[in-house]
């Protein structure tokens, strides 16, 4: 993201031998330690974990996958029509968002005790501040780490040629596994 714009350029530094972020690697450590530590500290470290990795983090990431679902009947049915195929771009997208929507309404009937029932206003709120970010960069006219984000995307562009050859070498960016 830093390398997109969106983070301080120091966040993009990476270190020369190992190529790995050590900034933005350092920044985690931090952010997650101090989440840990207070988190933990206040809830209890069994308690604090179920809350986050077994409520917050599924939420999310069943939103998340559910958007990329609905992403792709979307983009195939307007965009890509000809290449449309029931099987993959909607049977298979809008089964498994059922299934998940299904898992998360079992799942909070009956709703949790406290503090796991915290986790859809702390999911709500981060998703928040997430879209104000965004608002807030498109008001500064700072939409082009969008686009570069997207350049980025397509500059990694897999065929199946490419494929074969990150399976025999290493990663797409010609890094040894």
């Amino acid at each position: 993201m830093a390398r997109a714009g969106v983070f301080p350029r120091v966040v993009a530094r990476v270190d020369p031998k190992r190529k790995t972020p050590t900034v933005a690697v350092m920044l985690q450590f931090l952010l997650s330690m101090a989440l840990a530590f207070i988190g933990g500290g206040l809830l209890g470290p069994a308690t604090f974990f179920i809350l986050m990795v077994g409520f917050c983090l599924v939420l999310a990431v069943i939103f998340v996958y559910s958007m990329g679902n609905i992403g792709v009947v979307v983009h195939y049915w307007l965009h890509r029509r000809r290449e449309f195929n029931w099987l993959l771009h909607f049977i298979f997208p809008v089964g498994t968002t059922a299934v998940l929507i299904y898992s998360l309404v079992k799942s909070f009937s009956p709703f949790p005790a406290s503090p796991d029932n915290w986790s859809p206003v702390i999911v709500g709120v981060w998703m928040l501040v997430g879209v104000g970010v965004l608002v807030i960069l498109k008001v500064r006219g700072g939409e082009t780490w969008l686009q570069k984000a997207g350049e980025i995307i397509d500059s990694h562009t897999v065929t199946a040629e490419g494929a074969e050859e990150i399976a025999d070498t290493g990663d797409a960016d010609g890094n040894q596994n």
